[in-house]
Formats: C-alpha cells, structure tokens, sequence
C-alpha cells in the first residue's frame, strides 16, 4: 500500500480551494462553558427516560446513574423510573439543568428541544433519527430545532447520533450494545464520529486491546455543534494526546481547516475521511444528510494542514494509538529486531517498499553498535539490520539491545518484533519493552503475533501506555505516521 499523503505539497493550488486560503478570516471560537456542559456535566436530565428494558431510554438512565452526576428524569407517563422520581417536564424540575439526552422518537423531540431551550439547558442530545438524513420533512424539523436555539445559549449534539461517552467519569449516553471488556479510562485518545456505528466499532476494538480512550463523541446530523468545535476543544484538554476523527461529509470546510490548524501544531489529528469515490460520496449524503467534497480537494487541503489521512477504521485507531504515546520520529531510518529471521525479512520489505509498504529506510548500524551487539549476543545471532537474536534470545539480550540501538546516531526509529515463543523469554519482557518504550530517545513501535496468550500481552502492552500490534505492516505503517508527524513539524518550525 502506498501512502497517499507522503509528500506534503508546497504549491498555493491547495490554499484557494473551496477549503479556503492560509489567510482564513474564519475564526473557531469554542464556548468553554456551553462544551464543559457536554463532556462534564454536573446535573443530567434524560428525557423520555423509560422502564422498558433494552430501550434507549432505560439504557442511558441506567448507565447515567453510574456517573458522577446529579441524575433526573422525566417521563410525563410515570412516577419514578430505576428508583428516581419522575418529572412530568424538563421545566419542572427545580434546578439547573447542565445537559439533557432527549431518548424519544423523533417526532417528539422540536418541542422538547423547546422546552430544554426554556430551561436554559446548555447541552442538548437528541438521540433519534429521522431528520435531515429521510429528507425534506427530516431537514424542517432540524430547522425549526436550530431556530428555537438562535440567540440563545444552548447547543444541539445530533440529531441522529449516539452522543457522549467519558470513560473516566462513567458519563455515557451511548445507547447500544458493545464488549463486555471495559475501556481504559486514562487513555489520551479523543474519538470523534459522524457515524454511531463505525464509532461503536471503534469502541469495540479499544475494548478488545486495552486501548485507552479520552471521550468518545457521536456527531450525528451535526445541525448545531461541528466536528471541528470539538477538535478545538480537546487542543486544550489535558489528558487529550491525539485526535481521531470518522468523517463522511466536511460541513464548513474552512472552519474545519483553521480548527486543525490551530491544534495540529500542539496535538496531532488523525482522520478517516470516507466517501472517496463518487458512489461512495453519495452514499455518506444519504446517510448524513450533508453533501461530500472533491475528494482531491480533501486530500490536498490535509497534506498541506499537516492531517494524517487514515484509509480504513483500523489504520485510524492504529496511527491514533502510536500518537498517543510516542514522539514524531526526527529522521526515517528505522532498526528491525526480531527473534524470527523470516518476520525481520518481512519487515524489511515493510519497511523499504515503496509500493507495498511505508517507503521508509533501514538504518545502517554503526560498527560501534555492531561490536557492542557481537560482545552479547550469541555468535550465530546477526548483527545486521534486521538484527536477528534467534529462538536463543533471553530478556537481556533484549535489554541491552535496546540500549545499543537508542544511543546509535544512525537509527531513528525501532520496530521490535516480540516473540514470547522461545523457551528462555518470560512475560518479564513485557516490563522491559514497555521500560524503552517509555524512556527510550527512539520512538518505537511493538509488533507481536501468535495466539491467546500472545492477544493477553497485547492487551498489557496498550495499558502500560505501549502501541503494540498483531501484525509487522501494522506496526511499520504506524511508525511511518510517526515520521509523517515529525515531518510536518519540522515544516513548521522553518
């Protein structure tokens, strides 16, 4: 596979595309106050709460009961619902309200929507579909929605979305059913979506590999709060590392690019734009709504801004997980190591290929690291790049490797291919890893393939803050995201 956004273009025919110019007048001003109220909301209404098991409504009250909110809920037709008294309004209630999740079918919700706008609710999530994405009626009610709001200090997420998950704080609206596994809630990945289920997939394999999430946010229809209001948000989260976005359709394409710009240059963006053929354009319109860009236009306009495109949902969370915990690579000279000669073959070929794989180089050892590798490790190892151990390998022989290869001027990277196969390694080379991973001056990134027991170290990899996969190309591509990175950098600083 060949890298699409390789080469970052210096031409100005990108700056006067239907994006906008490098002199873009279109300022993203986030209300800190109004996004604090959907990320950490201090008092919940759900609206339309409901005591039918396995309904939206039954579900986000359940999971809201979990969060470090004050929690109402108001269903005109009921008393109490899972032991918390029922209001027949959101007017009713006698507090505040920071957020309401309206959980009605649709047709209810332009007149709730009025009612929370009354209350003074600053975050509003409609949950239901049927509106812009049906048609001309749909996009009526999403007009009288956005009406209803003008001028006042209320927001709309959606409609047609999933809305907003926070595993750290348990805050959760996220209404259908994923893995078991709970999610890492100290990870730094911030997960935006315009679609609920490739965000859900997305959650799914977080949950799978011990991967840590941020915040997950489901845009939906987006008639109110864009993607790119978020973006801007989370450049000034703390605990945001790295930014990963699904989109389908690009609504202010200007704003959008000014948002990235302004984060990009501290925290890096990651995005999956779909709907690159022109069937599959017309595909994401029916499904959001919303009209989808010249994907020439989009490639350009992300080359120049500095975002790293993604091609499917793996390659998305894949680059995002690297970002999160490795710094941009200064050069593309990379070290393979490995215990399997046949897989440092294939990282090689990963690594070099410019057709097949990330076209980045081998680095050429110094003799000074040769000798030091020769002085312990066995005489049948090789010392060239690859550097092959042999099923002989012990967790030392890792150790100092490491070590040899990050005080080498030569490499710039590494990619370690981790067997736990050979009879003189034990699950003590996870600590060893994870030790260079974290203190290392090499960025790196962590390959390791076999079966269940192999999936479980994975898993401890991603807890421990490692970006480690399953496969040698995911593993190799996600280090050329980390040059990519580094090069757009560089770039900036001149």
């Amino acid at each position: 596979m060949k890298f699409q956004y390789d080469k970052i273009s210096a031409k100005d025919k990108w700056k006067k595309c239907v994006f906008g110019n490098d002199n873009m007048t279109d300022e993203v001003i986030i209300d800190k106050e109004i996004m604090d109220a959907f990320l950490s909301p201090k008092v919940v209404a759900v609206v339309g709460a409901s005591k039918k098991a396995g309904s939206p409504g039954n579900i986000i009250t359940k999971q809201m009961k979990n969060a470090p909110v004050k929690l109402y809920v108001v269903n005109p037709k009921e008393d109490e619902i899972e032991g918390i008294r029922c209001y027949k309004s959101v007017i009713d209630i006698e507090e505040k309200i920071d957020m309401a999740v309206i959980a009605t079918p649709a047709q209810f919700v332009p007149p709730l929507v009025d009612e929370c706008v009354k209350k003074g609710v600053k975050a509003i999530i409609p949950i239901a579909g049927g509106f812009g994405e049906i048609g001309e009626k749909g996009k009526e009610a999403e007009r009288a929605m956005l009406e209803t709001i003008k001028g006042k200090r209320s927001r709309i997420l959606g409609p047609n979305t999933l809305g907003i998950w926070v595993p750290k704080t348990g805050l959760n609206s996220v209404f259908v059913r994923m893995e078991a596994d709970p999610i890492n809630p100290d990870g730094g990945i911030a997960l935006i979506s315009q679609s609920g289920s490739v965000g859900v997939v997305a959650l799914d394999f977080a949950s799978l590999f011990g991967l840590g999430l941020r915040a997950f946010v489901s845009l939906g229809n987006e008639i109110d709060l864009k993607g790119y209001e978020f973006i801007r948000y989370f450049k000034d989260d703390a605990q945001t590392k790295a930014i990963a976005v699904y989109l389908e359709t690009i609504s202010n394409g200007s704003k959008f690019l000014k948002a990235c710009r302004e984060v990009v240059k501290e925290k890096p963006i990651v995005v999956l734009k779909a709907g690159r053929t022109s069937r599959g354009a017309k595909a994401a319109s029916s499904h959001t709504g919303a009209l989808a860009g010249s994907d020439n236009v989009i490639d350009g306009a992300f080359k120049q801004y500095g975002i790293i495109r993604a091609f499917d949902d793996e390659e998305l969370l894949d680059a995002a997980r690297i970002l999160n915990c490795q710094k941009p690579l200064e050069g593309n000279r990379i070290a393979v190591i490995t215990s399997a000669g046949g897989f440092g073959v294939m990282g090689t070929d990963y690594i070099e290929s410019e057709t097949k794989g990330v076209g980045m180089r081998l680095s050429d050892l110094t003799p000074e690291s040769k000798a030091k590798l020769k002085s312990f490790l066995y005489q049948f190892a090789s010392v060239e790049n690859p550097i092959d151990f042999t099923a002989s390998v012990t967790n030392e022989m890792y150790d100092k490797t490491f070590q040899v290869l990050n005080q080498d001027p030569n490499v710039d990277g590494i990619l370690a291919v981790v067997f736990f196969h050979p009879a003189m390694l034990t699950d003590e080379l996870v600590d060893i890893v994870v030790k260079w991973a974290r203190e290392g001056s090499k960025p790196m990134a962590v390959c390791s393939i076999g079966g269940k027991h192999t999936i479980e170290i994975l898993k401890k990899f991603d807890k421990m803050g490692v970006a480690a996969y399953p496969s040698i190309w995911r593993a190799a591509r996600a280090l050329k995201v980390l040059y990519l990175r580094g090069k757009y950098l560089k770039r900036l600083s001149k």
